[in-house]
């Protein structure tokens, strides 16, 4: 039983090899038994063709993609409407820099899915990707009461067109052949553009030009003014250990992937209790700092 698995573990370590190297068209199942010290006898037993042999090398790390993002979409559902209203934001960073580290810890495989592999595949990959953060979308409208959807400004068709391209977007680190550490810092830009035109669909007053909601009035709705934007022009903001940053405006905390010792000026930073956009400097040095 140990030499048998042994023996698949090979062919297995050959065929993403194989695969990496030359594409899915282009490999051949002799080469990669070559590469096993095997047979294609060998791969026969195991599995009818290559298709087949490609999704066992490919499918288990997209499947373990699935259920964890599936399993933190959960997670996050669990949480009170206002919770979730307010860490929203803080939580999909989380999420999504845990799945640039996991694209990372199997590169190969998802470079053969994005760039070498069956077209068919990565479809069906991308769809049930795309369905199932529409879905959990849709729920933290449902919960936080939010008029997104009854007011027509997200129709499913828009809500496909996003989030297919926000994934397409992510998935170009691979395609790309970025560094871990680029590839962070690029799709933490990507995400930040797409939340500004997330914005325009959650809130009916979001302002696109001044990136942040309108000036209006009534019960439970601060207006932007003009002393709002004084008072976080040119501020600096101190950086605790877990990356939280005070809001200038409303001195509400946000989650940053900024660091205690990071010195940086023109950073924008949502706060998702004000729903504003500022731009601010990160540091304590050079002038007065606001502290989390």
């Amino acid at each position: 039983m140990k030499r048998d698995e042994d023996a698949t573990e090979r062919l297995l370590a050959a065929a993403r090899e194989e695969f990496f190297e030359k594409g899915y068209e282009a490999a051949s199942l002799r080469a990669i038994a070559e590469r096993a010290g095997s047979s294609k006898g060998a791969i026969y037993v195991r599995y009818p063709d290559k298709a087949a042999l490609y999704e066992a090398v490919v499918g288990p790390v997209i499947e373990e993609l699935y259920a964890r993002m599936e399993r933190c979409f959960d997670d996050f559902g669990q949480m009170d409407p206002a919770m979730q209203r307010t860490e929203m934001n803080a939580y999909a960073d989380r999420g999504i820099g845990w799945m640039v580290d996991f694209l990372y810890d199997h590169f190969a495989e998802f470079k053969i899915l994005v760039c070498g592999g069956k077209e068919d595949l990565y479809q069906r990959f991308m769809h049930r990707m795309v369905e199932l953060d529409s879905a959990t979308t849709y729920r933290y409208i449902e919960a936080v009461g939010n008029d997104a959807v009854t007011s027509g400004r997200l129709t499913p068709e828009i809500m496909h067109m996003i989030n297919t391209a926000c994934f397409t977007g992510i998935f170009e680190v691979v395609a790309h052949d970025m560094g871990r550490e680029e590839a962070h810092a690029y799709v933490e830009r990507l995400c930040l553009f797409y939340r500004a035109g997330w914005n325009t669909i959650f809130y009916s007053d979001y302002d696109v030009s001044a990136g942040v909601p309108k000036p209006r009035g009534g019960a439970g709705r601060l207006a932007v003014t003009s002393a709002d934007r004084l008072r976080a022009a040119g501020v600096r903001c101190a950086v605790d250990a877990q990356g939280w940053v005070r809001c200038p405006v409303c001195g509400c905390k946000t989650r940053t992937k900024a660091r205690p010792d990071t010195v940086l000026a023109n950073f924008p930073l949502f706060c998702p209790k004000c729903h504003r956009e500022t731009v601010v400097s990160l540091g304590t040095e050079g002038g007065p700092t606001v502290r989390p």
